[in-house]
């Protein structure tokens, strides 16, 4: 039978077994700080020890972190619940704080000792530990300069000054409906009032909200700008030749395919440019406006019930083989999944796994098509992790962000391709087809331009020159008009629109969902025309590696050279063969 919550108590049954294991933790961090001024000596005996109790800590208090999250986003007005988080978020400093001796230890261990170590087979579970070992020496600061810098950290980061002005404290304006009624917007309506059949009110209500972050333009401005200045500042202090250079050498990828995927993605603008003026006719516009970019069809689209939207991903999933759905089933029925809103529980939706269970998804499921995909995209990151943490030793499980969205979106490719074969009305069709172009557009596309803007915003003050609000808003209103070309009009303030981009507070984080698009394009056209089951196996294997190889290597083993020209062309030319489909459709209806 389908559960729609959390069974957490597979977690911690009770609170005495969560504090237990919260004692426990202490105690190993106290049994670690032991080895202050051993672990920059070359004993394999002491340094394998150091290791093993990191493991064993590192996986218990990861455990007691995603119980702790689950149980503040399951009812965030519990008292004992939010006290439990704070409990661990606050504690998590402090294990900063107290271990900060040991990577400076660590890298300075000889070089010519940690390739030894390499071959010992006694640490063949810590190969990445080491080989990371080695590749930060030139890049790691004296252990009282890292300590500043992790005591630092926690207040010079503007993130969590961002979320709590724009998410909780900004107000978003107010607009009347067709009706006449008036309507706070916010940040949960904001994207689905985007979708309305009325453009008139779409217009309005992206004038409105965008206009309150124009009237906080200063104070946002601000505080992205001095997040920028801290990251170039680590950078530059660390060695780094940039904050894009620090970014991906921490992930183990060059950054110049952070570059080529936004010189390749921009060569293809009259491509996105076509894709808008389709869009325009079917919707019967006189003008296309930002406001209606992610506006839907025109066509009466009925929410479907949870449990059949389940149904439909099952058997979408069937080309990965009855193991894949298995553990889908399991997930259903055993309680990863928190599937509909109710009240003081967390909006929105993600996956949180932790080594020694299995993953958790929260979802706030409406019905939608949207919310439908989002079942599918987020058991892609839970089964990567399930994989991962089956296949892989502790100190290997955790995959880098770079390839954290491959999974997910492969999961939505091959929903969409199943729900489009079996459906025979050809409006739902156009609405199939136009979910995945909106799709691409929102990963693709957008995540190109605007990491375009951050690597502007960093370059400029990397090179001494000053920065400011009205210059990341016109750099910004550049950007989209060259990639818009005449196909879209600004609306009233859309030139604000990056002030509401949460993911540039994490540097470089945005173009990853570009790459990863692109791959799960090539990944899941190869899945449907796998007859033999041989490229399934191969996919699988790739879902296991989480950080046993660097990530432009583990996609290899899927088949995925993502810094060749040949990937780009192939994502590329699934997004006009769709474009093509929905023109033919369209065009077929009009007649």
């Amino acid at each position: 039978m389908i559960k729609t919550t959390w069974d957490l108590s597979q977690i911690y049954k009770t609170d005495e077994e969560f504090f237990a294991d919260f004692e426990k933790v202490k105690k190993s961090v106290d049994e670690i700080e032991k080895f202050r001024g051993t672990l920059c000596k070359p004993n394999r005996e002491n340094l394998l020890k150091y290791l093993k109790l990191n493991d064993e800590v590192s996986s218990i208090f990861e455990k007691l972190a995603v119980f702790a999250h689950c149980k503040k986003d399951d009812d965030g007005k519990n008292p004992d619940n939010m006290k439990k988080y704070a409990l661990i978020w606050d504690y998590d400093s402090k294990i900063s704080e107290k271990l900060s001796f040991v990577k400076s230890e660590l890298v300075s261990l000889d070089e010519k000792f940690l390739n030894e170590l390499m071959a010992d087979s006694n640490f063949k579970d810590y190969s990445r530990v080491i080989e990371s070992l080695i590749r930060e020496k030139k890049h790691t600061l004296s252990e009282h300069d890292e300590q500043i810098l992790a005591n630092v950290s926690g207040f010079v980061s503007n993130d969590n000054a961002y979320s709590s002005l724009s998410d909780i404290e900004m107000i978003h304006g107010t607009v009347k409906d067709e009706n006449g009624k008036t309507i706070n917007l916010n940040s949960s309506n904001y994207n689905l009032f985007l979708k309305d059949k009325n453009q008139d009110f779409r217009k309005k209500v992206m004038e409105e909200y965008l206009g309150h972050y124009r009237r906080l333009n200063l104070t946002i401005s601000e505080l992205y700008i001095s997040n920028v200045k801290y990251t170039n500042f680590v950078a530059k202090l660390k060695n780094y030749k940039s904050a894009l250079d620090m970014s991906t050498y921490d992930e183990q990828v060059d950054s110049a395919i952070c570059k080529k995927n936004i010189e390749y993605v921009g060569s293809k603008s009259k491509l996105l440019q076509e894709y808008f003026k389709t869009k325009k006719e079917i919707l019967g516009l006189k003008e296309f406006y930002t406001s209606d970019i992610n506006a839907d069809l025109p066509f009466d689209v009925q929410n479907v019930k949870y449990e059949k939207c389940v149904e439909d991903i099952y058997e979408a999933f069937k080309p990965l083989g009855t193991d894949y759905q298995n553990m889908f089933k399991k997930a259903l029925e055993e309680g990863w999944i928190d599937a509909l809103p109710r009240q003081n529980k967390a909006n929105g939706g993600y996956t949180i796994h932790t080594y020694l269970i299995h993953p958790y998804i929260l979802l706030n499921f409406d019905g939608t098509n949207y919310w439908k995909s989002a079942i599918a995209h987020e058991f892609g990151h839970a089964m990567h992790s399930y994989y991962s943490a089956k296949t892989q030793p502790y100190a290997k499980a955790d995959y880098t962000i770079f390839v954290a969205e491959v999974a997910s979106l492969t999961n939505e490719i091959l929903l969409s391709e199943y729900v489009l074969q079996k459906e025979t009305d050809k409006k739902k069709k156009m609405q199939i087809i136009a979910d995945f172009l909106s799709l691409f557009y929102l990963n693709v596309y957008n995540s190109s331009m605007l990491a375009e803007f951050e690597i502007y915003a960093h370059e400029t003050l990397a090179n001494g020159e000053s920065l400011t609000g009205q210059d990341l808003t016109q750099k910004f209103a550049e950007i989209f008009s060259r990639y818009f070309g005449d196909s879209v009009k600004f609306t009233e303030n859309f030139e604000y629109d990056w002030e509401r981009k949460s993911h540039i507070f994490r540097d470089y984080y945005l173009y990853k969902y570009s790459t990863g698009l692109i791959s799960a394009c090539a990944i899941a056209s190869k899945i449907l025309s796998d007859k033999t089951g041989e490229y399934v196996k191969k996919y699988k294997q790739f879902l296991s590696l989480g950080d046993s190889k660097d990530p432009v290597s583990s996609l290899k083993v899927a088949d995925i050279d993502i810094t060749s020209d040949e990937t780009y062309d192939f994502a590329f030319g699934m997004f006009e063969k769709y474009l093509n489909e929905l023109k033919e459709i369209y065009k077929g209806e009009k007649n």
